[in-house]
């Protein structure tokens, strides 16, 4: 029989990246109406019955046993309750660019969890293919120039976001060995969204019933629901099954290069010669990240 391409295996977590890129677009967008944790709250609102509805269709919803509930909880904490406050925040203060470029120290900080606690094996291919990919995020950064100025808020924000992604894949990886990809994405959502409601009736609740409502204005938000919320963390998860946690996250190094592109064609930001130059290093970086990985799974010729 055919052996599957391994190829494959990079396929839906590159979907994600596209799909988290594109969520720092449609945040600059929704930020003309709406505040942080409205939109937050609207986002799950929207995606949380989505989640389960699907994972409804598909039969793919499980029971959660009671001595896991306190890991979803810590879950949802993470993500989406820390990730989403540091991120929303931060972007509203910040450059997409520049806001995915701090996302993408993700990948750095994750080997050292997946190390210690789950033993994943990180080879020095992987490292290096890290740091070349790293060196790439820097010639983006340098190539974006000064235009906007950087708040200093905004960055601290973003790193909470980071911090929130690294607990949220130590404790995804930990739910994986015992839950499927939609019973883990739609639970983590439901239990976020419990973080949200006492800050979103405390602080923004009575604005938002003020407003009139338009379908331009909610547009956003619903792409936010729809592929940030829903399909970019189903196909997230799914990987971090298939990859494994270090070599999964490696690839948030893609979501910087996407939204450069992203904001050249749709924000219209500046798009220089030096961040086409990082662009191309961060692709080659994690195309030898994985080179190890994709040998071991195609296996010896016969």
């Amino acid at each position: 029989m055919k052996a599957r391409n391994p190829l494959l295996n990079y396929v839906p977590v590159v979907l994600a990246m596209v799909f988290w890129s594109f969520s720092f677009i449609w945040y600059k967008q929704v930020f003309h109406y709406y505040t942080p944790v409205t939109v937050i709250v609207l986002r799950l609102v929207i995606a949380v019955p989505f989640l389960f509805m699907l994972s409804l269709i598909f039969g793919k919803l499980q029971h959660i046993e009671q001595g896991h509930l306190l890991w979803f909880f810590i879950l949802g904490f993470f993500e989406p309750f820390l990730y989403f406050m540091g991120e929303c925040y931060g972007v509203n203060l910040i450059s997409p660019t520049l806001a995915s470029i701090i996302i993408s120290l993700i990948p750095l900080l994750v080997p050292i969890p997946a190390r210690y606690l789950f033993r994943e094996r990180f080879t020095i291919t992987n490292y290096l293919g890290l740091l070349v990919s790293v060196a790439g995020v820097m010639l983006v950064i340098m190539g974006e120039g000064t235009k906007q100025t950087n708040s200093l808020a905004g960055i601290f924000l973003m790193l909470l976001a980071v911090f929130g992604a690294v607990g949220h894949s130590v404790y995804v990886r930990k739910l994986a060995e015992h839950y499927n990809t939609f019973t883990i994405v739609t639970f983590q959502s439901a239990f976020g969204l419990l973080y949200f409601i006492p800050l979103f009736l405390f602080t923004e609740f009575g604005r938002f019933i003020r407003m009139d409502h338009t379908f331009e204005m909610l547009w956003p938000v619903i792409k936010l629901a729809v592929f940030a919320s829903t399909m970019a963390f189903l196909f997230f998860v799914y990987s971090i099954k298939r990859l494994g946690m270090a070599r999964t996250n490696v690839f948030v190094n893609l979501i910087p290069v996407f939204t450069a592109v992203l904001s050249f064609l749709i924000l219209h930001e500046s798009f220089s010669l030096l961040k086409i130059a990082g662009i191309g290093v961060v692709i080659a970086g994690l195309v030898f990240s994985q080179y190890s990985y994709a040998i071991r799974l195609k296996g010896p010729v016969h």
